[in-house]
């Protein structure tokens, strides 16, 4: 969350930090995209707006030459040519650029930076055009795509132009023998073998053809009845019989018998035996085909239900019969549209429409086989075709086995990415819907748990999303069984994935290599508790995330690094003086117990910190000691002289009271003081950016925070009093909001002390519990209890959380609210109080992000955050290095009792407002971003506008009946009918009056139009833009929302400190898709569509 209000003074303005208002100077806007020039490789429509949907205004012929204006969606590139403007599908423009021309020679990926450990822009398939930039790194090539994106590939996957075209190459492999054969679809004749080439024409599908060469496995050399010769993309080729009968002397093996199968994984199907053939495509997960020939036990011959043959690495195939046919159909399986998108009569774009269903229509798929096809039927019996990437799969088909006895159950608690291993860097497998049932195979981690659909699909889920059903967890982790500690007392572990092999402890160090799964090493540090220091067989050393290793045998505490609180660095501090001299760290930096790099880790320190010099004994080390009094070495090479020159300062409180295990937040004030504990067994501190300090408390008792200026003179203090730890650090439910008579889970989150903790529910009962789960973030050690019940009278009902440490429950309490409600429905509308639902509060995190310790939020004057968001106020206290779970209860803590709640519900309350719950949590995602008083009307804000401008539209409402209404826009044209591609009638500013006389409104896009009368005109205007004069009787339902003017509108909210952030753009894109179309599964960042404009609203002109 940014602790920030943002203002806007009128439609398309541009919002500001209010917390940087006063800053002297304001960072520009992000540059507008230069125009580029290029011309069409075909014969391709203009098209009034991003998408086949919009209206042609012309043919262009291939060659043409055009400007490119905006490329901001990847798909449609906004265009000006001599025709006038409009979009072009990217693919069929060719960018202009300087350069060496290639082709790539793989599928390959797309990377950032030059080497793997770079991020992936995206895979771009093989064969396609690119240009070589910079050749300077010889193993990876700078290089820019036709649609101008740039980037890096390895070298080996591309292919310079210029030697490989001529066909009197001497070293040319023969051209294979004539081959009868027909075309399966409508497809362009080629003057070479590529879509750079010209089309000499477009023939029929099941055109009789020769294939005269296919040496090239993705273009094949034809001849054509009327002796045309060109090129054809080999996919859209069925051949029909071979050129030359086989001998009687052939001695080839007989084929093995067909097999039907599917594919484990995404994967390349491939024109030979071996990585060295060229790829064909790749398929999808799960996709059926037959296999030919498994004579080579590692590359299977294998055949695609669409005719296509080749070889598939046989790891990756799953055998499913032994049976002599090609494979029946997969089963039905059930699926949700994400788009608003064509049923069509046959697998491809060239096959009619049957029709256009909404984005989260409920339909079967029938069949899979075409990976990029899928068969599906409607619930009104219609059979069809529907683009895969548009469907996400319900629920897999087929009969689950009954798990056998012992195994652990569990259930998805929201849509979730199976992923193929244990964490976000892994790819996606598939995306499972809330309420799937898996086994859990293996507790992997406390975050991720291997886990076994009822396919027989294998991958990792995210724990938080997931709810044990039956079965115990503890019987499959990995820590249940006892390692065996080997006689040398060394420790060994294995991967439990791919792993990056770094050069530090963090993924800010490089990557020496990715390491497979199951490889066997051994542990000689625990840095600490994420990661660990590892040296592999062959003798190389670096360091692993501790989530991603196994230990096989021997006891991870004894290479531990000695704790800081052990005795020996408070020794150093009383025993130790230091010298009056401070250094200040250059960069992240390991505090070491002794002068070497092969010394144990204390902590690493962060860039800025100061430290006191205790000495310089040894010219490449610094002996030194942290403020909080932890003694150790850090290398010379990364500090720098410092120099307490202050003389006077102040700290924001004299005196403060914190609870054990929490942390103070002071401000000091004053120049280059030096901060420290006079009781580092209490209290420690820690200096931040712009004087803030943190104070922990170590155990009750009292201690002094000092501030010491020039030659040490204490010149600023606080006295910090320690207590006892609380009861309950945060107490909460899930979900979130509580359906009347359904099960629900208490949750109390406490230190490692307590035992059991209690539940009181006001009315309804008390539940005492003493299970709970453990989890840990440095050191933060917490446990996790719960209790189930249900509660069947809706209401909001008060619980306090009690604990016991063993000599009974606590006096002191948790005292928080819960939220019964008789439906959650999501798209229905009424007045009622509403709380943020469970895929809202995930989606905010998402947002937010995972920060686990305090840190500085730079688009906010570095105030200090943590968790997902929480700001931290000035003489306040709180959990720092929150585990996830507190991570997340403090969230909810927060957006429930916060404003961000009440504000919302206050503008419902206040307004007379109908409002959805997909609608409120909007509202609170944006209030929690931005601010949330603008929903009881303070500050400028068009988006609250739009919103009160909303009203049921008068049955009566006619153009003899009209009533009269105000312009709040701006600006606002009026269009010739009820949509912006139609002419304009003339203009309104802010202000004008009109008269409203008519209504329409298109369900499934929920666009709304009035029809108004003003200056003697009559024309169309968007709804969003225009208020009744008098609303008396009128009931404001926001069921009508604008929903066009509401979006493009939010999205102006992605300004911070004068400058566009693409981040909060994503954002406010996001909240728009819940907002009108309850479309939560396109609002998490997780999902592929999360940065696309699936509604065509108005993107602002700066992105």
């Amino acid at each position: 969350m940014m602790s920030f209000s943002v203002r806007k003074g009128g439609k398309r303005a541009a919002a500001l930090l209010l917390s940087l208002l006063l800053t002297a100077s304001v960072c520009p806007l992000a540059a507008y995209a230069e125009e580029t020039s290029a011309k069409t490789t075909e014969y391709v429509n203009l098209r009034s707006g991003p998408g086949t949907n919009y209206d042609s205004k012309g043919v262009l012929a291939e060659g043409t030459s055009i400007t490119v204006t905006d490329t901001s969606n990847s798909e449609w590139y906004a265009v000006k040519t001599s025709a006038g403007t409009g979009y072009i599908f990217s693919q069929y423009i060719a960018l202009g650029g300087s350069g060496s021309s290639a082709k790539t020679t793989e599928y390959v990926n797309l990377r950032s930076g030059p080497g793997t450990s770079y991020s992936s822009k995206g895979v771009i398939a093989s064969g396609t055009a690119i240009t070589v930039t910079d050749t300077s790194n010889s193993e990876w090539y700078a290089v820019q795509l036709s649609n101008g994106t740039t980037g890096y590939m390895f070298s080996e996957y591309i292919k310079m132009s210029g030697s490989s075209s001529s066909s009197s190459e001497s070293e040319s492999a023969p051209s294979t023998e004539s081959t009868a054969a027909e075309t399966t679809e409508y497809v362009n004749v080629r003057s070479g073998p590529g879509t750079n080439y010209s089309s000499k024409g477009v023939i029929a599908s099941g055109t009789s053809l020769t294939v005269t060469d296919r040496s090239n496995s993705e273009w094949y050399a034809v001849k054509l009845s009327n002796g045309t010769t060109g090129y054809i993309f080999s996919k859209y080729i069925k051949i029909t019989s071979s050129g030359s009968s086989s001998s009687g002397g052939s001695e080839s093996a007989p084929s093995t018998e067909s097999t039907a199968a599917k594919t484990t994984e995404y994967v390349n199907v491939r024109s030979g035996p071996g990585t060295n053939y060229s790829s064909k495509g790749v398929i999808a997960s799960g996709t059926s085909l037959t296999v030919t020939d498994r004579s080579n036990s590692e590359w299977y011959a294998v055949k695609l239900s669409n005719g296509t043959t080749g070889y598939i690495f046989s790891k990756y195939i799953s055998i499913s019969s032994s049976s002599g046919s090609s494979g029946s159909a997969t089963e039905s399986t059930a699926a949700k549209t994400t788009e608003y998108v064509n049923v069509r009569s046959g697998p491809g774009t060239n096959y009619s429409s049957k029709g256009v269903i909404a984005s989260g229509t409920s339909l079967t798929v029938t069949d899979r086989s075409n990976s990029e096809w899928y068969a599906v039927k409607l619930s009104n019996g219609t059979t069809g075709y529907i683009y895969s990437i548009y469907l996400k799969i319900t629920s897999e088909g087929g009969s689950s086995e009954k798990p056998a006895d012992g195994s652990v159950q569990a259930k998805t608690t929201a849509d979730v990415n199976l992923r193929r291993g244990a964490g976000t860097s892994f790819g996606v497998i598939t995306v499972l819907d809330t309420g799937i049932t898996v086994t859990v195979t293996e507790a992997t981690n406390a975050q991720w748990y291997k886990v076994k659909l009822s396919n027989g699909t294998e991958g990792y889920l995210f724990t938080e999303y997931l709810k044990i059903t039956s079965g115990d967890i503890n019987s499959v982790k990995p820590e249940s069984n006892p390692t065996p500690a080997p006689g040398d007392g060394t420790v060994t572990a294995k991967t439990t994935t791919d792993i990056n092999l770094r050069k530090g402890p963090g993924t800010s160090y490089g990557v020496i290599d990715v390491i497979d799964e199951g490889v066997s090493v051994t542990v000689t540090e625990a840095t600490n508790s994420e990661w660990y220091k590892v040296k592999l067989s062959d003798g190389r050393e670096g360091y692993f995330s501790a989530q991603y290793l196994k230990i096989t045998s021997g006891d991870i505490s004894s290479v531990k690094p000695a704790d800081k609180d052990d005795g020996k660095e408070d020794d150093n501090t009383s025993d130790e003086p230091g010298t009056g001299e401070y250094v200040r760290t250059t960069t992240g930096v390991n505090l070491r117990k002794g002068t070497s790099t092969s010394t144990d880790v204390i902590t690493v320190l962060n860039s800025g910190t100061v430290l006191e010099v205790i000495d310089r004994k040894n010219k490449d080390w610094v002996h030194v000691r942290t403020t909080g009094g932890t003694a150790g070495y850090v290398s010379a090479q990364y500090v720098t002289a410092y120099t307490p020159s202050g003389t006077s300062g102040s700290v924001s409180t004299s005196s403060a009271t914190i609870a054990q295990y929490k942390t103070l937040y002071m401000e000091g004030s004053g120049s280059s003081l030096i901060w420290a504990s006079s009781d580092t067994s209490v209290a420690k501190v820690e200096a931040g950016v712009d004087n803030q300090l943190f104070v922990y408390g170590v155990a009750p008792g009292t201690a002094k925070i000092i501030g010491k200026g020039a030659n040490g003179k204490e010149v600023a203090s606080c006295t910090v009093t320690v207590t006892a730890p609380e009861a309950v650090r945060f107490a909460y439910t899930t979900p979130n909001i509580i359906s009347a008579g359904a099960g629900f889970e208490l949750k109390a989150v406490t230190d490692t002390q307590k035992s059991s903790v209690k539940f009181e529910i006001d009315g309804v009962g008390t539940y005492e519990t003493s299970s709970y789960e453990s989890e840990s973030q440095k050191d933060n050690n917490v446990r996790i209890f719960s209790a189930s019940t249900s509660i069947s009278t809706p209401g909001t009902y008060t619980v306090r959380a009690y604990s016991n440490s063993g000599s009974g429950y606590s006096s002191d309490y948790e005292e928080f609210t819960i939220l019964v409600v008789s439906t959650t429905d999501k798209t229905s509308t009424s007045n009622e109080a509403r709380r943020v639902s469970d895929e809202m509060l995930e989606n905010i995190a998402s947002y937010e992000g995972y920060v686990p310790g305090v840190s500085p939020d730079t688009l906010a004057g570095n105030i200090p955050t943590v968790g997902y968001g929480y700001v931290v106020a000035k003489n306040t206290s709180f959990y720092n290095n929150l585990t996830r779970t507190e991570a997340k209860a403090m969230l909810a803590d927060t957006v429930n009792s916060g404003g961000y709640t009440s504000d919302v519900n206050y503008f419902i309350s206040q307004n007379g407002l109908l409002m959805s719950q997909s609608q409120f949590d909007a509202l609170v995602s944006f209030g929690y971003n931005v601010g949330s008083s603008y929903w009881r009307g303070y500050g400028s804000c068009y988006v609250r506008t739009v919103i009160l401008n909303t009203v049921v539209p008068p049955s009566d409402l006619s153009s003899s009946n009209a009533y009269s209404g105000k312009v709040t826009s701006t600006t606002l044209t009026m269009y010739s009918d009820h949509a912006s591609s139609s002419s304009s009638v003339g203009s309104l500013s802010e202000g004008n009056s009109v008269k409203i006389v008519g209504y329409w409104r298109d369900d499934s896009t929920k666009h709304a139009w009035y029809k108004v009368t003003a200056s003697g005109k009559t024309g169309w205007v968007r709804a969003g833009d225009v208020a009744f004069s008098d609303t008396s009787g009128l009931t404001r339902d926001l069921s009508y929302v604008d929903a066009y003017t509401f979006g493009s509108n939010l999205l102006d909210w992605h300004v911070a400190g004068g400058r566009c952030y693409i981040g909060l753009y994503y954002r406010r894109l996001a909240e728009a898709k819940v907002f009108s179309y309850a479309n939560y599964s396109e609002a998490s960042p997780s999902s592929g569509n999360y940065k696309v404009n699936t509604y065509g609203y108005d993107v602002p002109t700066c992105l």
